[in-house]
């Protein structure tokens, strides 16, 4: 044996002693320790210390990181788009026409003409079926004339 060895081997005996008797004198402590009970609103006084540790404390760079989260800036950048491209579409959107669109004929002006049209109508046909009496059937002749 070496004597080198021969210290390591004594040096870990030691540190093996030292560490039996620490083992040892804590037993010890331990056992002449008194017997605690937990208190009854024990459980409920850990689960109310943990709650307010795990709760951030409200700072202002919390609050700024809440508002401008990347979610909302998104939102807000794409509605601010959006309303750019509607402006910019209506501005160039063609105008109606600045002058006034003439008034539409009145109902009994429409129905004059209507009229009107008719009795023309029926006049060519009739005039087309006295020329060649073949174009229409007797009874479309009979309810051109009006029988």
């Amino acid at each position: 044996m070496t004597p080198e060895s021969s210290k390591r081997d004594q040096s870990r005996r030691q540190s093996k002693r030292s560490q039996e008797d620490w083992d040892d004198s804590m037993w010890n402590l331990l056992g002449k320790a008194s017997h605690q009970e937990p208190d009854a609103m024990f459980a409920r006084d850990i689960v109310r210390k943990t709650r307010l540790l795990g709760r951030p404390k409200a700072t202002l760079s919390g609050m700024l990181a809440g508002i401008f989260s990347p979610l909302r800036i998104s939102l807000v950048t794409a509605a601010v788009a959006a309303v750019v491209c509607i402006t910019g579409v209506s501005h160039f959107w063609p105008e109606p026409p600045s002058s006034p669109i003439p008034a539409l004929a009145t109902l009994s002006d429409t129905q004059e003409s209507a009229v009107a049209l008719t009795e023309l109508i029926i006049s060519e046909s009739l005039s087309a079926a006295a020329e060649d009496p073949s174009l229409f059937t007797r009874d479309e002749v009979v309810a051109m004339i009006g029988f």
